[in-house]
């Protein structure tokens, strides 16, 4: 079973004594109670771990549960061993067939009763039907969204930092403001209390199931496994915890009408958008390519990093359509710690133009992106001046920016400047020169000149002297 069972069994390594060990029992129960939630509706209930899986009906029931459907087959009165190990082999096989890995175990140790294999099989289940499925350790994306949505209480574990009832508290605070607003100031000596009413506030709330007991979250025992299986309920899809980060993410970024942690961040535009509405600066902002999903979503990353908020995905990950929820709403959380930084005007506006060689009497274009979506033309101030004075310029004015022109008529220094909201743009103002028209240059043709001798040249309308030695 890929090693699940010695995980299901085991705390920190030790070797475990199935009659006298705390945490084992504590696991046990777990397991116990988020099996009869998945089997209430099917009228059926788990007592005994090692015996009522041992025909496979309340085995097929579980699975079937979870998984959505039936399983064709199952003999509903299993007469004798034969037919229980086709029932469980049944179970087994739907199991495997919807891609969970499993080793070292059969239909006949679950007939066997062998607890530490079949206490492996349903943390299996927990993982891929509860926690959900993910080609990353969940433990890290948990972890990491716990940290983000709660980090006054330093959460590093699914046990000890639980046990005095404060980040519960703190975390059903998050999820609806305003229900524990004095979790600060509970006593940590009071765990049992403060657990009890949490964990009814968030049976009452949000129908989180008590499939751990305030006493056994209360008990220095409490084992890892059953942590994460409770706490899970407050992350997955259409969780309380999942919608309180959605609710931040929709008010940072409105107009991207992000809906999910999924494929609404599958071509990166909107990582770029919410880091640029931290003040993050993202390269060719608004105007991405998100046909290169991977590059568009790096570019986000980056901007994410340069704001202190580190990768928990790679772009390519970010990107993948089968991509689970945990790992993209555990970072997006991060970005709620970050600080914004205040973009001067300064900065919301890229101007570009070709300034170098600009001829008297020909139209030059330049362009003008807004780098902040709270930009508008109102904000803009465009003005283009020669010896004479100001020029005549013309633009045309989209959500994201403006294309102008202008046609200087006369020679020599001018300058062309933006102002957003009073404050010249990066850049601004670009300094050049007008030169003549050299299509309309004439020289005068030489007939003769001596050596030594001053020759005059006449070319246009202007007449210099050139001596020729």
């Amino acid at each position: 079973m890929d090693g699940a069972g010695d995980r299901a069994l085991s705390m920190q390594g030790r070797g475990v004594s199935i009659k006298t060990d705390r945490w084992v029992e504590i696991q046990m129960n777990t397991f116990r109670n988020w099996i009869n939630e998945q089997l209430r509706t099917k009228d059926l209930q788990c007592s005994d771990l090692q015996e009522d899986f041992k025909d496979g009906i309340k085995l097929a029931a579980l699975v079937e549960q979870c998984q959505g459907k039936r399983i064709p087959r199952i003999i509903k009165k299993p007469l004798n061993s034969h037919h229980e190990l086709e029932n469980c082999n049944l179970a087994l096989k739907a199991i495997s067939d919807d891609g969970v890995k499993l080793v070292n175990i059969g239909s006949e140790d679950i007939v066997a009763g062998n607890l530490k294999l079949i206490l492996g099989l349903i943390w299996h289940l927990i993982l891929r039907y509860q926690i959900g499925k993910t080609k990353f350790p969940p433990k890290k994306f948990m972890l990491a969204w716990l940290q983000a949505v709660i980090p006054e209480c330093n959460i590093t574990n699914f046990t000890s930092n639980w046990n005095d009832g404060v980040a519960l508290s703190a975390l059903m605070d998050y999820c609806k403001p305003g229900s524990f607003p004095n979790w600060r100031s509970l006593q940590w000596n009071s765990g049992l209390e403060n657990l009890h009413n949490a964990m009814e506030a968030a049976k009452h709330e949000f129908e989180i199931p008590m499939v751990v007991r305030p006493e056994d979250m209360a008990s220095r025992d409490l084992d890892e496994l059953s942590g994460m299986t409770y706490l899970s309920y407050f992350m997955n899809v259409d969780s309380p915890g999942y919608n309180a980060t959605l609710r931040w993410t929709q008010t940072k970024i409105p107009a991207s009408s992000i809906t999910n942690f999924t494929s609404d961040w599958s071509d990166g535009y909107a990582v770029c958008a919410l880091a640029k509405s931290l003040g993050g600066k993202v390269p060719g902002w608004p105007n991405l390519d998100t046909s290169d999903k991977i590059d568009t979503t790096q570019k986000g990353l980056t901007a994410g990093r340069e704001l202190g908020v580190e990768p928990l995905l790679t772009a390519e990950a970010f990107t993948d359509p089968d991509v689970e929820h945990l790992g993209i709403m555990a970072y997006i959380a991060n970005f709620q710690n970050v600080k914004p930084i205040v973009q001067s005007a300064a900065d919301k506006v890229d101007v570009q133009a070709n300034l170098k060689f600009v001829t008297i009497q020909k139209p030059v274009k330049f362009k003008m992106n807004f780098l902040d979506t709270g930009v508008s033309k109102d904000d803009i101030i465009v003005q283009v001046r020669g010896p004479q004075g100001a020029l005549s310029t013309g633009i045309i004015w989209t959500n994201s920016g403006g294309e102008g022109s202008f046609t200087p008529e006369e020679v020599g220094s001018h300058f062309l400047n933006v102002e957003c909201n009073g404050e010249a743009v990066k850049g601004c103002p670009m300094n050049f020169r007008v030169f003549p028209d050299r299509s309309k240059v004439h020289v005068s043709v030489i007939s003769d000149c001596q050596v030594g001798q001053a020759t005059f040249v006449e070319i246009g309308l202007a007449t210099i002297l050139t001596r020729f030695i």
